[in-house]
């Protein structure tokens, strides 16, 4: 069994009260400053700046600091804690928003990919174009990051339409035809419950 979120707290407040740093206290101002200052520190370790993030991601959530201070943390050259601020963006700030679709052209995988599920998931339809080049270019890492992109995007007819014109094309690959199949599955599912969904509106409205 994985160490649990309290069980990583515990660490890094042990780890702070060694150095002299203030005790982490629960809603306090001091103990977020202690987090912020967790997170700026790249010499600790990549799982406790992350951690540190984490904690203060559920407290500024919905708060404009947040927003200003995630702008900051996804360009962090430890991958796994910029992509952890990828994944709590907030989606009410025009400037994170911008900042993720230029993330799509990151060169590192992992950023590129945490910026299209964030933008997906958030359901920003300007990034739909992009995310259709992505699995016809037959890039086996970025057809995988497309396909679960425009299931966020598309309208289960439309999603299921769009696989079905890329499974016609056929695979690049054993593994690639996995994917598809899978990809293929998942809008057929989509597709199925909207329709039931509708069914059971029109017998509720009848």
């Amino acid at each position: 069994m994985g160490e649990s979120f309290a069980d990583k707290m515990k660490r890094v407040e042990n780890i702070l009260a060694s150095s002299g740093t203030p005790k982490l206290e629960e809603e306090s101002a001091e103990s977020e400053e202690t987090l912020r200052q967790v997170v700026a520190n790249r010499s600790l370790a990549s799982e406790m700046r992350r951690t540190a993030f984490t904690s203060l991601a559920e407290r500024w959530q919905g708060e404009p600091k947040f927003s200003n201070f995630v702008q900051h943390v996804i360009l962090d050259p430890d991958v796994d804690l910029a992509c952890e601020a990828i994944r709590h963006a907030p989606s009410y700030d025009v400037k994170v928003l911008d900042r993720l679709h230029e993330l799509l052209d990151d060169p590192r995988d992992a950023i590129a990919s945490a910026a299209a599920s964030s933008l997906a998931r958030k359901k920003d339809r300007a990034v739909l174009p992009k995310m259709m080049l992505w699995v016809q270019s037959g890039v086996p890492h970025r057809r995988r990051d497309g396909l679960a992109a425009v299931a966020f995007l598309l309208i289960p007819e439309e999603h299921l339409a769009f696989v079905e014109s890329i499974c016609e094309i056929g695979p690049i690959d054993d593994d690639d035809e996995q994917v598809l199949i899978e990809a293929l599955k998942v809008a057929e599912m989509r597709v199925a419950f909207w329709r039931k969904a509708l069914k059971l509106d029109e017998g509720d409205s009848g």
